[in-house]
């Protein structure tokens, strides 16, 4: 369902966004309802061209720079490919002949079967990718004409949606609505807190152990952490590694510790703040994102607490 309504559901939040703006120009410039709508949009739309503007330059200016560091990072590149083959040579040596043998069979193996899936994954994607765009392009440009129409006839749908429902369906669906916008908000400022607790740890301990871009890759990486199926694992379980191998075991053993630290970090503060901002228990909390990530994928650690938050208050009205 929310896949065919989803344009709907964009558009209305938009409405909602938008809405400030346009009281505040029907209030003050005297504008009628529609030029109000309209301008509001217009002021929405050129804010997030401006935000997408700034930030594709930063990734081409990101990206030149990578270019020029490019023979740089190759040469590193090589000397760690090399010194894994080290590794691995002095491995194999001392083990058993027959083991040997297997263990090239295994990485061989290993090898074709990863750019296998590498390969069918990219392409999969980039079909699905290429494929997912109209469409995205297409529900964009409904939401933000059922936006306009929102924001414009909101009293008009407000009194049709009060006209058709029964008073106590009425008071029902306000509670939940009152219920539900209190979790939007107290969900994000919940995962805003982590965030910058999981960015503020990692800040100070590359600082420390002198990682270049520690602010930047700090920020990234606690970007990656809020998505359940990454986390911050993604990043610096092979980090870990090459460390490990370069024979860099300061660097390695600080790292560890800030991987540590950031992962417990929000382990405990996940269910504790994310309860308290939208109002459940963080058992109730832990066991509906758990729930709602086996049952939704990735977008149920938003559903999960959601639908929580609707039964308890369907239970409140009823008793």
């Amino acid at each position: 369902m929310l896949t065919f309504v989803a344009p709907i559901i964009f558009g209305y939040f938009v409405s909602v966004v938008i809405r400030p703006i346009t009281a505040f120009l029907t209030k003050n410039l005297k504008l009628g309802p529609t030029i109000s709508t309209i301008a509001a949009l217009l002021i929405l739309v050129m804010l997030i061209g401006f935000v997408t503007t700034t930030a594709i330059s930063r990734l081409i200016r990101d990206a030149s720079d990578f270019y020029e560091n490019l023979p740089a990072i190759a040469e590193y590149t090589e000397l760690f490919l090399a010194e894994i083959y080290t590794w691995l040579d002095g491995l194999q040596q001392i083990l058993p002949y027959g083991i040997q043998g297997g263990i090239y069979v295994l990485m061989d193996i290993t090898v074709n079967a990863g750019v296998a899936v590498i390969g069918e994954a990219l392409g999969s994607f980039g079909n699905a990718f290429i494929g997912a765009v109209p469409r995205v392009l297409f529900g964009v440009v409904i939401g933000f004409i059922s936006s306009y129409f929102f924001s414009k006839d909101r009293e008009l749908i407000a009194s049709t949606i009060r006209d058709i429902l029964p008073q106590k369906e009425r008071e029902r669906l306000i509670l939940i609505r009152k219920r539900l916008l209190g979790a939007l908000g107290g969900y994000f400022k919940a995962q805003l807190i982590i965030m910058s607790a999981v960015a503020t740890i990692g800040t100070i301990g590359h600082f420390i152990i002198g990682t270049p871009y520690a602010l930047l890759l700090s920020v990234t990486i606690a970007l990656v952490d809020a998505l359940p199926v990454f986390g911050s694992g993604i990043f610096y379980w092979p980090w870990m590694i090459t460390l490990f191998i370069m024979g860099e075991y300061w660097r390695l053993v600080g790292l560890v510790v800030i991987y540590v630290t950031t992962f417990f970090t929000r382990q405990f503060l996940e269910p504790k703040i994310v309860g308290k901002e939208i109002g459940i228990h963080p058992i109730l909390t832990l066991s509906s994102i758990y729930i709602g990530i086996n049952l939704f994928g990735i977008i149920g650690i938003l559903l999960g607490p959601f639908f929580a938050v609707i039964f308890k208050t369907v239970l409140v009205w009823k008793n």
